[in-house]
């Protein structure tokens, strides 16, 4: 399953840049440490686990997407920073850590040496009022990006 997220978000990055051809090309240039692929690749990712995320908790209500993906200057280990709003998430923080445990294990297969230190790729953070997702939009240099809603798709 994880697998197919990757697979997914490469081929988002093939849809959106005419110059790339496959998915070997996106690749190619996530090795180069190309920023647009980077945060295009994270971007689309995190689309994907959302939509997974969606179908297995009732309790997510938006997810926000902030950070260096959303200011198109992502690398190698930059993680995918992500404002969760959703009520009661114990079990939406486990299930968070045991895809990004998964997600890892692809993402050192892809870029091998260039991201042999880095142990995470999600950072989420859990906000349950609108008053404090507001205080953490007021805390963030560029806005945060809307990405999922319930009753999106």
């Amino acid at each position: 399953m994880i697998w197919e997220l990757i697979k997914q978000a490469l081929d988002f990055c093939v849809e959106k840049n005419p110059r790339l051809k496959d998915r070997e090309s996106v690749v190619s240039l996530l090795l180069e440490e190309d920023s647009w692929v980077h945060s295009t690749f994270r971007y689309a990712l995190s689309k994907r686990i959302c939509a997974f995320l969606s179908m297995h908790h009732q309790e997510l209500e938006q997810v926000y997407l902030t950070g260096s993906t959303v200011e198109d200057r992502a690398g190698f280990t930059s993680d995918i920073d992500l404002i969760i709003r959703a009520e009661n998430n114990e079990a939406l923080a486990d299930t968070l850590r045991r895809l990004d445990n998964d997600i890892m294990i692809y993402y050192h297969s892809l870029l091998q040496q260039h991201v042999k230190k880095m142990h995470q790729i999600l950072s989420p953070e859990f906000v349950y009022k609108k008053e404090t997702l507001e205080r953490i939009k007021g805390h963030i240099f560029h806005p945060p990006l809307l990405i999922w809603h319930r009753g999106s798709k």
